[in-house]
């Protein structure tokens, strides 16, 4: 699997932006698809206490995690309007929805015990935290056709957040747009 970097979503009042990059890769491996995020800290970084003290695991399903530090993955569903997003925590919950088109028709994906998406790993590589996950490809009609999906991460430092993703179309982060799943699980 080849990480590529996440740019963030312009923001002037977040200096601490400069201190930090981001990447992402996914990889489909038969009806799993492995995700993977790295937050690298440049210099002497102090904005992202979490990743220093790292919650207990939990590997629970719990909603709303994108109001926190948040690693996400958009699915398409080959050439129509629908689509799945996923979403992983630091402490290891996930969620999973589906939606019928843009924003609209959000219902929660029901998966069974054993096809819940779990974390893989989580720690430090030298100055990069990594994280990776694996989502059994279950609720996907048919995975061959899951080719370009969106890569994204919410940074939480206190009351500040940082958007990224591998494309910024909107005038606000918006990672359900459609024009920014375009990481390719193919040729990537």
């Amino acid at each position: 699997m080849k990480n590529i970097s996440l740019i963030s979503f312009p923001d002037p009042t977040n200096p601490g932006l400069s201190d930090v990059s981001v990447t992402a890769g996914a990889e489909v491996r038969g009806n799993q698809l492995f995700l993977e995020y790295g937050v690298t800290f440049l210099g002497q970084n102090q904005s992202y206490s979490q990743f220093r003290n790292l919650p207990p695991i939990v590997r629970a399903r719990k909603s709303e995690l994108w109001n926190d530090t948040c690693f996400e993955a958009f699915l398409p569903v080959g050439n129509s309007t629908s689509y799945f997003e996923f979403n992983g925590s630091l402490a290891g919950n996930w969620d999973l929805y589906a939606f019928d088109a843009y924003r609209s028709g959000m219902k929660k994906v029901v998966v069974g015990k054993a096809f819940e998406p779990g974390m893989i790993s989580r720690g430090f590589s030298g100055s990069t935290f990594v994280i990776s996950w694996c989502l059994p490809l279950s609720f996907i009609p048919d995975p061959a056709l899951l080719e370009r999906i969106g890569l994204t991460v919410v940074l939480k430092s206190g009351e500040k957040a940082s958007f990224w993703a591998l494309k910024h179309d909107g005038v606000r982060p918006d990672f359900h747009l459609g024009t920014s799943f375009i990481y390719d699980t193919i040729r990537n």
